[in-house]
């Protein structure tokens, strides 16, 4: 008798912890009747002269701010997203999330001034091979430090993501799932100890993932994973995983969330 409850208990933790890993937790486009679009920003430059179709100006980035508030667009967090769907939460008549990958230092420099003017919410998603207690130089790039990174976070307007321990592509065949999910945590307690506790979303190095990635992400405790609109397929329904769409020099951010909805209403038929 003894024997059979024991049993009956370790039954029930596997059944309640595969639905909270495979299905009834999962906040994705196909489980949610609320979608909030995601749009994504990389590095800021001074003037005009950018130098490829994943940078804008800090004028570009402050005329869409404006352009989101005129029409009426909230910016909320993530995790502002994610307490709505248990009712902790009560969203804006037009939700939007702002993201940042990469974690330049641009984001110090002119991003959070603006969002700090306006009192408005981003996230960054920083790379913690490159993140050290002064900004760090990588090839022609400069990254984001840890005091820089406290500050913008105690401030409540900067949510800090993961976009990789490094920004190799993860489908690399190097990859096990085991180094996987040992980098993920290794990279998420450097986030947690410098910054504190906070909820664990992770954004895609270049975008690619497929299903090892996503379960082994999924595994290690990420509670949200993101990617792009274009490829949402059947295979991610049961994941926490969320689209979201690119802002490029030649695109506002009302047209980006447009593109976004217009994309995920197509995606959404053919899956």
């Amino acid at each position: 008798m003894k024997k059979l409850k024991i049993t009956a208990l370790i039954l029930v933790f596997i059944i309640l912890n595969t639905s909270f890993i495979y299905g009834f937790q999962a906040q994705n486009p196909y489980t949610q009747k609320t979608v909030c679009p995601v749009i994504t920003y990389h590095d800021v430059l001074l003037n005009d002269e950018l130098k490829n179709d994943w940078t804008v100006s800090a004028e570009k980035f402050e005329n869409d701010i404006k352009l989101l508030l005129e029409n009426n667009y909230t910016p909320i967090f993530t995790k502002d997203l994610a307490a709505s769907y248990n009712g902790e939460f009560k969203l804006p008549e037009k939700p939007v999330i702002i993201q940042f990958d990469d974690g330049y230092q641009s984001f110090f420099n002119l991003v959070y001034p603006i969002l700090y003017k306006y009192n408005i919410k981003a996230e960054v998603y920083i790379i913690t091979d490159y993140t050290k207690d002064i900004p760090f130089v990588n090839n022609a790039d400069t990254f984001l430090s840890w005091p820089q990174l406290k500050i913008m976070s105690d401030s409540g307007l900067v949510y800090v993501g993961l976009h990789g321990k490094t920004h190799k592509t993860v489908i690399n065949k190097e990859y096990t799932k085991e180094q996987l999910i040992n980098d993920y945590n290794s990279a998420w307690n450097e986030i947690d100890t410098h910054l504190g506790i906070n909820s664990h979303y992770y954004v895609y190095p270049n975008g690619l993932f497929n299903s090892k990635t996503i379960d082994a992400f999924t595994q290690a405790g990420a509670q949200m994973q993101f990617i792009w609109v274009w490829n949402l397929s059947n295979d991610i329904k049961n994941y926490n995983v969320m689209p979201r769409a690119n802002i490029d020099k030649n695109i506002d951010a009302v047209s980006a969330i447009k593109y976004f909805q217009n994309t995920l209403s197509i995606k959404l038929k053919n899956c």
